[in-house]
């Protein structure tokens, strides 16, 4: 890319390679490629700022967001070294929050990457160890098959380093020979202690399994209350959303007065499925159709009464023909059933995790 300008070109500069996707604030998606990393050369970069630079597969981001008022950071190499100071000032105000490069995963999830090539390791006493490939490979079988993800171990005992066979019969180590390899090694001091033959191990009883287990089985019946809530709160609806046609024939009848009486009565749902809106059309016979309409209104259970057609008058003889339509009024909404009353204690974690260090001793 270099000597070509493009929207393409400045973007990679900015932002280098993306996930396509962007996040809540707009921002191109980063591609995490140093989770990925294997090569053998040590990469520094920048560009990404993060609130602590850490040693990820061989790579490290020392951009600690100076502009934005965090920290100015240097990799002394090849001691790698880090050297820090603070901004002066926030010289620059963030769009989002600082976030580390790392991604952590799940302690029971193991990845080939982790025991394929070579390897650098950040420890706490030792500095940065190195795995060499053969060594790697050889655990590959060990870690798939034995081994749990190092998170889990709480605590590693010590023991002995082991010397040469002794040559002395009748003993497989002597202390004589023992610390004669010691010195020749270059030890100058040995911390000796009673040692009883077997292994120390701990052991990590894990409960996560069955309280996932368990959990899955929680939402799933949460899942199917939910669902019955839903179907019973929509039949709820359906039901009660509107009055029923017998208390609707019940009220208009008992409101109309004695010198009116209806040819017909109707109840239509406005076209277009529009099930929140229904009309209700009254035909009848009345000496006063002029009244109805105030009337009706003071029952309730409709609204907007008006005259769908002209008043005619009977011929021969006293009274009018009407026509009258209106809009029945919906039913308040019916109270919905609480999944949860509002005494019920609060759900306990769905996992649990136990661990007991233990002490095994092997006979030979």
């Amino acid at each position: 890319m270099q000597g070509r300008g493009s929207s393409a070109v400045r973007d990679f500069a900015l932002y280098g390679e993306t996930t396509g996707e962007t996040d809540e604030f707009g921002l191109p998606v980063r591609l995490n490629w140093a989770a990925d990393y294997r090569g053998k050369a040590a990469v520094v970069y920048g560009h990404t700022p993060v609130p602590q630079p850490e040693w990820l597969n061989n790579t490290i981001n020392i951009d600690t967001g100076c502009v934005f008022g965090g920290r100015l950071t240097a990799l002394r190499y090849p001691e790698r070294e880090l050297v820090s100071i603070p901004a002066e000032q926030q010289w620059y105000e963030p769009v989002q929050r600082l976030a580390p490069t790392t991604v952590d995963r799940e302690a029971s999830v193991l990845k080939i990457g982790d025991v394929m090539g070579g390897r650098w390791l950040e420890s706490t006493h030792a500095g940065k160890v190195k795995i060499p490939e053969d060594n790697a490979a050889a655990a590959l079988e060990v870690m798939s098959r034995f081994a749990v993800d190092p998170r889990w171990l709480i605590y590693l005992p010590p023991t002995m380093s082991p010397v040469a066979t002794s040559k002395t019969d009748g003993f497989l180590e002597h202390p004589e020979q023992a610390f004669d390899e010691y010195a020749g090694w270059g030890v100058t001091r040995v911390v000796c202690e009673e040692k009883h033959m077997g292994s120390r191990a701990i052991a990590v009883i894990n409960k996560a399994d069955a309280a996932r287990q368990q959990a899955a089985v929680s939402e799933r019946l949460r899942a199917e209350l939910e669902r019955a809530a839903a179907d019973y709160h929509f039949a709820l609806e359906r039901k009660y959303a509107w009055p029923p046609i017998v208390r609707v024939l019940d009220t208009v009848t008992r409101a109309l007065p004695d010198d009116t009486w209806l040819t017909q009565l109707e109840i239509r749902t406005l076209p277009k499925g529009r099930e929140r809106d229904r009309e209700i059309v009254m035909r009848g016979e009345s000496a006063n159709a002029g009244r109805l309409i105030p009337v009706l209104e003071e029952t309730g259970i409709v609204a907007q009464v008006a005259p769908r057609s002209p008043t005619t008058k009977i011929q021969p003889g006293p009274g009018e023909i009407f026509d009258l339509g209106a809009q029945l009024k919906p039913l308040p909404r019916p109270a919905m059933v609480a999944l949860v009353g509002p005494d019920a204690p609060p759900p306990k974690p769905a996992v649990s995790i136990a661990c007991t260090m233990l002490t095994t001793r092997q006979r030979c």
